[in-house]
């Protein structure tokens, strides 16, 4: 812009002197023409230019890392006039692994809508964030520039690669009475937590009889207990470290924990926390719940430097123990109780 704005400012120069050595029409209207020029430039332009909208659009919600995936940059123009040119700066990055990189793109705008589509490959997992930085606007000469507002920006999960695991290992169905874990299929003896609510069968304690209930629907309603169920393994994980070591991690939780919850295991993931200094421990029965466990590790920067899930078990004095035990660094797959190590995953 800066350019072009030199270029006409000599041009003005070169007409003005134009007109005071040349006595003539001619020189006359080279004059008001180059002074008239660039609000023509403008009027033309600006209809194009308030009209103009940009934003990203990217057609998957999560892709494994490594894997190609599409960005497509749509710029619409919902006026007949067009526009000389277009500066649209994309700004992609890494909330996980502090990973930024940009890319601008000069464009000139026409009728209707434009689409742009790039190809792009993740090397690490993480939550990518797509954004527009700038969207400006050009007269046809350049001297005039018209800034749009940003849309939010949009959000991609960068899973990490899952590889085939095979373990031998059996399902734990024991109860836990100091357990803060439920079953959802079958009912239990625990009165802090009712599974459900039926109607009263012969049989029935008095005592689980849903009294208020019972006085709206005008029969006897009796509350289910739950039943508090072990997790059958603990996995443990050191989510710090460089973006290498973080991929190693992530990538043997993703093994182990398919290889579980496809062989009917629920279990518990556990990992320190630098900023709540404490350890974070969820529960999962189900896929769903693995990829929201995972959207929420990398929805958040990880921290360069940590404390091992053993050793704050140890300082903290947890001494719950469960039938499979597993710690999982950047470079193998171990279980405690059993005291087996798996130096690759696949």
């Amino acid at each position: 812009m800066l350019r072009c704005r030199l270029v006409y400012l000599l041009a003005l120069v070169g007409a003005v002197l134009f007109y005071i050595f040349f006595n003539g029409y001619l020189s006359y209207f080279v004059l008001i023409f180059a002074l008239v020029l660039p609000f023509l430039s403008l009027v033309l332009s600006l209809p194009g230019m308030c009209a103009m909208r940009a934003h990203v659009e990217i057609p998957l919600t999560a892709v494994a890392r490594k894997s190609p995936f599409p960005v497509q940059l749509i710029v619409e123009n919902r006026t007949p006039f067009p526009m000389a040119r277009a500066r649209i700066r994309l700004r992609y990055s890494n909330t996980f692994s502090h990973e930024e990189t940009s890319e601008t793109v000069f464009m000139p705008v026409f009728h209707g809508k434009q689409r742009i589509e790039r190809e792009a490959i993740a090397q690490h997992c993480g939550k990518l964030l797509f954004s527009l930085e700038e969207i400006r606007c050009y007269d046809f000469l350049g001297l005039f520039t018209c800034r749009h507002r940003a849309p939010k920006p949009k959000e991609l999960f960068i899973l990490p690669h899952i590889a085939p695991l095979e373990l031998a290992l059996e399902s734990s169905s024991t109860p836990d009475p100091e357990s803060d874990t439920f079953s959802t299929e079958k009912p239990g003896d625990d009165p802090s937590e009712i599974f459900g609510v039926r109607p009263y069968r012969e049989g029935d304690r008095l005592r689980s009889i849903h009294w208020k209930l019972s006085s709206r629907t005008g029969d006897l309603m009796v509350k289910e207990f739950s039943l508090p169920i072990c997790s059958s393994a603990l996995i443990m994980i050191d989510l710090f470290g460089d973006t290498d070591m973080l991929d190693g991690v992530l990538d043997r939780l993703a093994a182990l924990s398919h290889f579980l919850l496809e062989n009917g295991l629920e279990y518990e993931v556990q990992w320190y926390d630098p900023n709540a200094v404490q350890l974070r421990q969820v529960h999962l029965a189900s896929f769903d719940d693995l990829y929201a466990l995972l959207n929420q590790l990398l929805a958040h920067p990880a921290p360069k430097d940590g404390l091992s899930v053993p050793e704050c078990r140890m300082r903290l004095g947890d001494v719950k123990e469960y039938p499979y035990m597993f710690s999982i660094t950047p470079q193998h797959i171990e279980e405690l109780v059993s005291g087996t190590v798996w130096e690759e995953v696949p």
